[in-house]
């Protein structure tokens, strides 16, 4: 896929967040643009370095799977190959729901599933053995909280 129509599916899905669309699946690449959506998503959000990643979520965090920056709220390693988290990022939940798409596409994932619903907005990613599943929401403050789960060599699901 190009860039240009992965930014363009992730704004449009980053506007339904906003609004709270009530919808249960909806794939990324069929939801209309939002040009305000746009503007928010050159706000710039900043990936963990590994070192970072390792003292702030769990020591053998991977190093291949981006995780945004902000303020760490809970993080756990759920064993050798499963790994779970809540972060704080100073971004709107639609710039970090934009962020986490192009970060995960830029890195050959999948995205499975983007269901917005209710003021958040839950993205399943997977790349070949390994899943994650990301559900972003708005603090009264206007961060973003991003809570994710992130399985490798099993579904998700079965490693929590």
């Amino acid at each position: 896929m190009s860039r240009r129509f992965i930014l363009a599916a992730s704004c449009a899905l980053a506007s339904l967040c906003l609004v709270g669309c009530a919808a249960t699946s909806v794939p990324a690449t069929s939801v209309p643009s939002n040009p305000a959506t746009k503007a928010e998503a050159r706000v710039e959000i900043r990936p963990m370095t590994l070192a970072e990643k390792r003292d702030f979520l769990a020591p053998n965090f991977l190093a291949e799977v981006p995780v945004p920056f902000g303020e760490v709220v809970r993080a756990k390693a759920q064993g050798p190959d499963a790994w779970d988290y809540e972060i704080l990022v100073a971004n709107s939940p639609a710039a970090v729901v934009i962020w986490y798409m192009e970060a995960y596409s830029g890195r050959e994932w999948t995205v499975e599933q983007a269901t917005p619903t209710d003021g958040l907005t839950t993205l399943t990613l997977t790349k070949n053995a390994a899943e994650a599943r990301v559900t972003i929401t708005r603090e009264a403050d206007g961060r973003a909280r991003v809570s994710g789960v992130l399985g490798v060599g099993a579904p998700v699901l079965q490693t929590q």
